[in-house]
């Protein structure tokens, strides 16, 4: 196979390194780097096989990948129920064998016996998976390390939401705590404001650890370009918005400020459904059949485009949103993809939607679709709404703007006036900061964390993120 010249210094990372986080941008080619990694070691006898773990969307895009750049090594996807998925794990002798992050933290005992018998590379996509250090997924991860010499971790977004989401992966990198203990750590790095020199000395603690690179820097791809449409609600959807919004302050101010911090996940879940009475009051009140503002709105620019000739991408986090504007485009060639859709049709149509010319609009929701497929047959996605993770919203923009793309890539987000969208907006562009400060360098030292009951009330108030934020988010 032949690389580009990014990918072959990624390939000498892994070997020479033998453990590391490659953290190329969506869209440059990580999981080929890895594949040829493995190639080279499994040719050398220098192990005898990889397991991969990855999100359970990625399973097959990984054997097509393998099926495609490395067709001479057998592979194993580990699937089904509890027991056949033991049975798999306890016979295979497959090179390479695939398992979904869930199953695997299932599965600890059988893996690691499998790990024990033999020489394997452990390979984590997607590896801000196991962000969370007590997650059952991080927990996995670490109990797998130590049996691996060679591990290897691939995300295009190592830091999603706070600074302390690297650490998990960087000892699973190291197979052990090289930065001194989580609690440590998160008394160092997490919960409060991290200023530039924290952010330049943990940047800085990482850098050995990663290698990154961005599509600026190795590709020519043609721009992206971004454009935000206020839309103004309808009455009748501005009397509800504000009444949820009324509620919730009502519901905050009866809460002690000493107490705050016991009612902010409760807090961010009235977000939420705040946000979605911003763009789809029907998915918080069932009853509600009238046409919102967005909907209005994207009635006109999914037609303009259609019309064009041009595909189109309508990004949507909320799956009953989803099913109605799938129905509502039928007539221009439409598809939908979300989490309730197998992962083996979610290849076939964005394959079909790829090659299709009457195929024209495609709804989908960022987790189910905004890793592993390839879109570029778009240049324009419509966010509908957009929500404070990161890494979603992130990768859902590299669908259609990676190799392949020839033409500028237009993303267009429906901000509804006056409402909270504003305030997820600036949430997703500190976050952005945060993780360009510690990944890319350039530390900007205007990136706050603290989120308190007064803070929480101006947000509701004006719709825009206060100057003091915590965790901004899920």
């Amino acid at each position: 196979m032949t690389l580009m010249a990014h990918q072959r210094e990624g390939v000498d990372f892994l070997l020479a390194r033998r453990a590391g986080i490659i953290a190329f941008e969506q869209g440059l080619g990580k999981t080929l780097v890895a594949i040829e990694a493995f190639r080279r070691l499994h040719r050398a006898g220098a192990v005898r096989g990889m397991l991969v773990l990855c999100p359970n969307s990625l399973k097959r895009t990984w054997a097509a990948e393998l099926e495609r750049f490395a067709p001479d090594l057998d592979v194993e996807l580990i699937e089904g129920a509890r027991a056949e998925r033991r049975s798999t794990l306890g016979r295979t002798v497959a090179t390479v064998i695939l398992v979904n992050y869930e199953a695997a933290r299932n599965e600890i005992t059988s893996i690691r016996g499998m790990l024990a018998r033999r020489g394997t590379v452990l390979v984590l996509d997607e590896s801000h998976y196991i962000k969370n250090f007590r997650s059952l997924n991080s927990i996995a991860a670490q109990h797998f390390a130590p049996l691996s010499e060679y591990r290897w971790l691939l995300t295009g977004t190592p830091v999603t939401n706070q600074a302390t989401d690297i650490y998990p992966q960087i000892c699973v990198a190291a197979a052990g705590e090289p930065f001194g203990s989580h609690a440590s750590f998160e008394a160092r790095y997490g919960g409060k404001d991290l200023g530039g020199r924290a952010r330049e000395s943990l940047a800085e603690k990482i850098r050995p650890f990663l290698l990154r690179r961005t599509k600026e820097e190795c590709l020519d791809l043609p721009p992206k370009l971004f454009e935000d449409v206020t839309v103004d609600l309808p009455r009748w959807q501005r009397k509800l918005y504000e009444a949820v919004r009324d509620g919730v302050a009502a519901e905050v101010d009866s809460i002690p400020p000493e107490d705050f911090h016991r009612y902010l996940p409760t807090g961010l879940v009235r977000l939420l459904r705040l946000s979605q009475v911003a763009s789809n009051p029907g998915l918080v009140f069932p009853d509600e059949r009238r046409v919102p503002g967005k909907f209005a709105h994207l009635d006109r620019t999914v037609d303009e485009l259609v019309e064009a000739g041009r595909k189109v991408i309508v990004w949507s986090y909320y799956v009953d949103t989803i099913r109605l504007l799938e129905a509502r485009y039928r007539k221009c060639g439409s598809a939908a993809l979300y989490g309730g859709i197998d992962p083996r049709d979610r290849h076939s149509i964005a394959a079909r939607y790829q090659e299709d010319p009457n195929l024209r609009v495609l709804v989908a929701n960022p987790a189910a679709a905004g890793t592993g497929l390839t879109l570029t047959a778009a240049d324009y996605s419509v966010y509908e709404t957009v929500t404070w993770r990161y890494d979603q919203y992130a990768q859902s923009q590299d669908r259609n703007h990676r190799i392949g793309q020839t033409v500028p890539v237009t993303y267009i987000r429906l901000l509804a006036a006056d409402t909270i969208e504003f305030a997820i907006l600036e949430a997703l562009s500190r976050k952005a900061r945060l993780a360009q400060d510690l990944i890319d360098g350039d530390v900007d030292d205007t990136f706050p964390l603290k989120l308190t009951r007064r803070s929480f009330t101006e947000l509701l108030q004006t719709g825009r993120l206060p100057a003091s934020t915590e965790g901004l988010g899920p």
